[in-house]
């Protein structure tokens, strides 16, 4: 069973995201665990990762495999396959 990173997102990304338009997020780093986790998929100690992105009016959500995780100073850029 893959683990799951979860992250809200706004409308109008929420829509590009699910659509696959835009297969990507960022998020500047926060002391939990979730970045515990992506860092562990950085480093190839986890295998498989799935993303969770929850449009944070309605609470709906959608799920993908991530693909890549690259960090840049403190910010995340998470990738996943594209629907």
């Amino acid at each position: 069973m893959k683990q799951v990173v979860k992250f809200r997102s706004i409308n109008e990304n929420f829509k590009k995201e699910k659509s696959g338009i835009k297969n990507n997020t960022i998020r500047f780093y926060g002391a939990d665990e979730r970045f515990n986790i992506l860092d562990k998929f950085r480093t190839g100690e986890i295998k498989n990762l799935n993303i969770e992105i929850q449009e944070s009016r309605t609470g709906e959500t959608f799920r993908r495999s991530i693909r890549d995780v690259t960090v840049y100073a403190e910010i995340y850029i998470i990738t996943w396959e594209a629907k």
